[in-house]
């Protein structure tokens, strides 16, 4: 898959880039599947708008409906949006306090790469079509930068490490952000000790994540 990445501010509630409808194949909450042309900017607002055909009416529909998004399915440049909720630990001194929590919002997660074991996926802001291609952006904030797991049967996603840049996919962050994201990973996993034995000691990057996910497929 070809992604272009970026970083980006939001001003008064208007994106930066153009207006252009995407194919997509939109999951609603109910279970039902529709094929549509959707406009992007996605997501914006409490809603967004798409058609069924190029020459069709334009419609809108709320986002509290969907719950994932196919952008230009099953082709290279294909792009899967999930709308969700994820549990999260809290870190305090070094130490996760309290029990996992189930995020209060829903947010929109990219699925990086999955296989039928498990998902990997990122927080973005927004996706956006172009006459040639669709990317994903980021948020400008990195509260936002959260990286999650879902293994097969889990209802939803967890967050295993934050804070670290979308665009420099080998960075390992300062040994604070290190330690974190470590306990977050080997928390994620502790009750599957061959997992945790391949964990010791390796570096939190957003590269090593994806390969780490692509090892527990094989």
């Amino acid at each position: 898959m070809r992604y272009l990445l970026f970083v980006i501010l939001l001003l008064s509630g208007q994106s930066l880039v153009a207006q252009v409808y995407v194919n997509a194949t939109v999951s609603k909450n109910d279970g039902s599947s529709i094929n549509m042309l959707v406009k992007t900017p996605f997501p914006t607002g409490k809603s967004f708008k798409y058609k069924i055909t190029e020459n069709g009416k334009s419609q809108k529909m709320r986002l509290d409906k969907i719950k994932m998004v196919k952008f230009n399915p099953g082709t290279e440049s294909e792009i899967i949006l999930k709308h969700t909720k994820y549990w999260l630990n809290r870190v305090s001194d070094g130490q996760i306090v309290g029990d996992t929590e189930l995020s209060k919002s829903f947010w929109w997660l990219r699925v990086v790469d999955s296989c039928d074991k498990i998902e990997y996926l990122e927080q973005i802001s927004l996706c956006y079509g172009t006459r040639f291609d669709t990317y994903v952006m980021y948020h400008s904030i990195s509260d936002f930068y959260t990286y999650h797991y879902q293994r097969n049967g889990e209802e939803f996603p967890t967050r295993i490490a934050s804070h670290l840049n979308p665009t420099i996919r080998n960075q390992e962050g300062n040994d604070y952000l290190q330690e974190l994201n470590q306990m977050l990973l080997v928390n994620y996993f502790k009750n599957d000790p061959m997992i945790l034995d391949e964990l010791d000691g390796m570096p939190i990057t957003l590269k090593s994540l994806g390969e780490f996910m692509r090892f527990i497929c094989d």
